[in-house]
């Protein structure tokens, strides 16, 4: 009789330990797995912000182009008034 209690108090004893491990390594495994989800989240989220803000960039690019353009053009059309200002007032003096 001395046996089975025995084996009836190692018995209760792992099936509670058992229990808890069981549940502690679940709660690991559904904590991980949010954790994993929350990663992937973020990682998404910024993604989407590097995208976003490489469109703008390109955008912001094309932009400076055009402007760039454009003061190069107004530098020429100004030298060229300054040789046409220059050559009237030559001959004006005269």
């Amino acid at each position: 009789m001395n046996l089975d209690w025995n084996n009836l108090i190692i018995a209760v004893i792992s099936a509670l330990s058992g229990g808890a491990l069981a549940s502690f390594l679940t709660y690991r495994i559904g904590n991980r797995k949010q954790d994993e989800s929350e990663f992937t989240t973020l990682v998404n989220e910024y993604k989407e912000m590097v995208a976003s803000y490489k469109e703008e960039v390109h955008q912001l690019r094309v932009e400076l182009d055009s402007i760039r353009k454009a003061m190069v053009e107004r530098e020429v059309e100004v030298k060229h008034l300054r040789q046409k200002l220059k050559l009237f007032e030559k001959t004006n003096i005269k």
